[in-house]
């Protein structure tokens, strides 16, 4: 996903959506976001969380690219790339992306860019990347996927058991 900054240049946005619980860990935004870029953010999500089972992408450049791939087996993830033009296959991802340009992108001003990096472009996605995962405005008492997460993780299971 991309958007513009108000001079002009282009910052991309990589989301790291997890299908459940609805979280996002991260979104990068930057002027280019290769496989190197990707493989950075990634690293740092497994360090995190631990390494799921799948990840699920699009087959962008990043993700296809002759680095991405045996980072992905070394890591112990196997590659579940969606079929071209088939966007309901990557559903949570897709809607994450729409809610996101709707509700962050399109209202905020991005002001200006120097080189790679724009001065304010972290401010959007960082409350973007929180709010839905501890909050739930309008949500008829449902849960927060952080809460759901909280539930589903004391429930019986031993420490040494828990995944990300």
């Amino acid at each position: 996903m991309f958007d513009r900054c108000a001079n002009g240049p282009v910052l991309k946005c990589l989301p790291a959506v997890e299908e459940w619980p609805r979280e996002v860990p991260a979104i990068d935004v930057a002027g280019r976001l290769r496989s190197a870029r990707a493989i950075e953010l990634l690293t740092r999500l497994v360090s995190l969380h631990g390494a799921p089972r799948y990840l699920r992408s699009n087959n962008r450049p990043a993700f296809v690219s002759s680095a991405m791939v045996p980072w992905l087996c070394a890591s112990g993830i196997d590659a579940a790339f969606i079929d071209p033009g088939t966007p309901w296959q990557y559903g949570t991802h897709e809607s994450f992306n729409g809610t996101f340009r709707s509700e962050r992108l399109n209202l905020e001003l991005v002001s200006h860019a120097h080189g790679d990096h724009c001065r304010d472009r972290a401010v959007a996605p960082a409350r973007h990347r929180r709010e839905p995962a501890t909050e739930r405005p309008g949500a008829c008492g449902m849960p927060t996927p952080r809460t759901e997460r909280s539930a589903v993780v004391s429930e019986d299971v031993p420490s040494t058991a828990r995944t990300a």
